[in-house]
Parts: structure tokens; sequence; C-alpha cells
């Protein structure tokens, strides 16, 4: 739960009333931005086994009141109301780029005007400099061990991010050694108008 404590307290939600967290695994995420933020509802979005123990952990803190569930594969399967921001965790290396352009492109219709889809993930950098240890060997991994993942660049995400239609993309710097990675987030925003 630290590393979901850390990023909630780092990350501004004040405005935000929704919260979806896509692949949520446990939750904790979740639960860590509703215990930040008293006002906002989540709603989390796995596969049932994961609503599970999601569910498990809600029923342990104070917050889990404001937390409801949606069960499936969001991948395939329709995505159920909109949002002011969408959280996406350590879920982006599982799929290959046209997966995540079309989950990018089904979290467009899913957010509310000025609605922001953040990314936590592990990025290479800039393809011309050396990339980190850790996120060649967690490439590796994702070839041996996943059917399409592996561990993308900055420069790819904020592309599929504009071909999505989350034209206003950024990348947020957190306090370094924050969240489960290297304390990086990328933004992609809905415009408010058009």
């Amino acid at each position: 739960m630290q590393p979901a404590r850390d990023v909630a307290q780092q990350v501004s939600l004040k405005a935000v009333r929704s919260l979806l967290d896509l692949g949520c695994g446990p939750g904790t995420y979740a639960l860590a931005f509703l215990a930040q933020n008293p006002t906002l509802h989540a709603t989390v979005m796995d596969r049932p086994a994961a609503l599970d123990v999601a569910r498990m952990l809600a029923e342990q803190s104070s917050s889990g009141t404001r937390l409801t569930y949606q069960a499936g594969d969001f991948l395939t399967e329709h995505i159920s109301g909109t949002y002011d921001v969408v959280w996406y965790s350590n879920v982006l290396h599982i799929y290959s780029p046209a997966d995540n352009l079309k989950i990018f492109k089904k979290v467009k219709r899913i957010l509310n005007p000025g609605g922001r889809l953040l990314i936590q993930d592990t990025f290479l950098h800039d393809p011309t400099e050396l990339q980190p240890l850790e996120a060649n060997l967690f490439a590796v991994s994702m070839l041996l061990y996943t059917e399409r993942g592996n561990t993308y660049s900055v420069r790819d995400v904020r592309e599929w991010l504009q071909r999505a239609g989350l034209t206003r993309s950024r990348v947020l710097h957190l306090k370094e050694g924050t969240g489960d990675w290297e304390g990086q987030l990328i933004e992609g925003r809905l415009p408010r108008f058009g």
C-alpha cells in the first residue's frame, strides 16, 4: 500500500469527482486516492478474481464505501460510466501497441471534457540514450512472459495518446523513489471543448 499512498499524496485530484482504476489489481491505488480525496468516488475494473481481492481490501478501509466494482476485460468488453480521471497503472506493458491504442480510444470515450488518463509504468527514455538497466531487464521479461507485452518509450506512449484524441499529453515527475517504478507518469488529457 505504501507505493500507492506515496503516489496519491503527489497527484492532485482536488477538483476530481470520479476516477476509474483500469486494471486495478487489488485496488490499492484507488483506495489511496480515495483516502487522500474525501469527495472522490472511484470505480475499479478488472477480472473477477482481482476484484475479489479489491473487495477484501476495501472492507478494511474507511474509504472503501466510495468504491464500486466493474468486472470484465477492458480490452474486449464495454467500459461503463464517465470519469474525470482514468488511472492505468502497471498495465501498459502487458499489451501490444495496437491493444494500448485501442484501450486509449476507449478511455477517450468515457472521459468527461478536460478529463485525464494517468499512466504509471516502466518507460524507456529517448531511444538515442542509454536505457536504465531495470527498464531493459523489464523489457526482456515482458517479451518472455507475456503474449504481447513490452516496455515502451515515453515517445511511443505520447504518440498513441495523440492518435487516440488525448491531445494534451505531458510527463509528470514525482519525487524520486515514488510508486512502484521511477516516479514518472504520463498524462493524456481530453480537451475541454471540441
